[in-house]
């Protein structure tokens, strides 16, 4: 199982640190892999449609998980079962308001 320190520096590489600057991009790479409706239920109020692990490997690709479990020695496939669980609660939390923040 991951640390807190390794997913904290995991979701911070994901995510683009404390101010979610990549959380655009996190969610353009789910709406590309067609999971449009589970990232919406994420952004809007409301319940959070759940995905797995395998849908996590499609959108980060096999090899990104890889490297970033390989990295701190932590089995990939309970990274990207950790990833699934926890991805939808972050993006919820950086959405407070049922939308994405615009920036500029």
């Amino acid at each position: 199982m991951p640390s807190a320190n390794d997913l904290q520096d995991i979701f911070t590489q994901i995510f683009g640190g404390g101010s979610a600057q990549k959380l655009p991009e996190v969610v353009k790479q789910f709406e590309d892999k067609g999971l449009r409706d589970q990232v919406d239920s994420w952004v809007r109020t409301g319940p959070n449609k759940p995905i797995d692990r395998r849908q996590i490997e499609d959108v980060f690709g096999r090899n990104q998980i890889d490297e970033m479990a390989r990295g701190r020695n932590i089995d990939r496939d309970q990274l990207a079962e950790v990833l699934s669980r926890y991805i939808p609660k972050i993006i919820d939390e950086l959405t407070p308001s049922g939308q994405m923040q615009r920036r500029g």
